[in-house]
């Protein structure tokens, strides 16, 4: 008996390890931490501004959006990641800072391509910015996942008609 025992527990221990490898793909210790203190920023960042407090909000964004671009955060290794980027991108957009809020959007949409929230909020943040040939990118890709989207369809009739109006000149 004592011997089953004696060799069910490294059995159990290296299954057990087995399913950790599998669950966090390859996936290195430091990654792990660093995309754990990532979300941390960005849930920080997430009660600052519902708290009111808008510039510790945006510089938490800021922090996040820069790790991801050191290459700490590995498309594909962090489930949410891309709701995260919208929420950053949401941030700088009450902030009135469109260049990071669409910067944040088009980094979700590495994330999840064909996300229609990160697709239109960065079709209407291109808009804002007065880039009417992205702006009308992102929402064409966002009707074709969500046709009867009212206001999608409003501001790409509204691009079409600036184009005429352009074209006619």
């Amino acid at each position: 008996m004592k011997n089953k025992i004696f060799f069910l527990c490294p059995a159990l221990f290296f299954f057990s390890l087995s399913i950790g490898v599998a669950w966090y793909g390859s996936m290195s210790v430091g990654k792990q931490a660093a995309m754990v203190t990532m979300r941390a920023r960005f849930k920080g960042a997430e009660k600052a501004l519902s708290a009111g407090r808008r510039q510790e909000a945006a510089a938490a964004y800021r922090v996040a959006t820069v790790d991801y671009q050191k290459g700490i955060a590995k498309p594909g290794y962090y489930i949410g990641m891309a709701d995260d980027f919208l929420t950053a991108g949401n941030g700088f957009w009450q902030q009135g800072q469109f260049r990071s809020a669409l910067g944040a959007y088009r980094r979700g949409l590495k994330h999840e391509p064909y996300s229609i929230t990160l697709l239109t909020s960065a079709g209407f943040c291109a808009l804002r910015l007065g880039d009417a040939g992205l702006a009308t990118d992102f929402l064409s890709q966002s009707r074709k996942i969500y046709p009867a989207n009212p206001k999608v369809r409003k501001a790409l009739r509204k691009l079409e008609s600036q184009r005429r109006k352009k074209d006619l000149k």
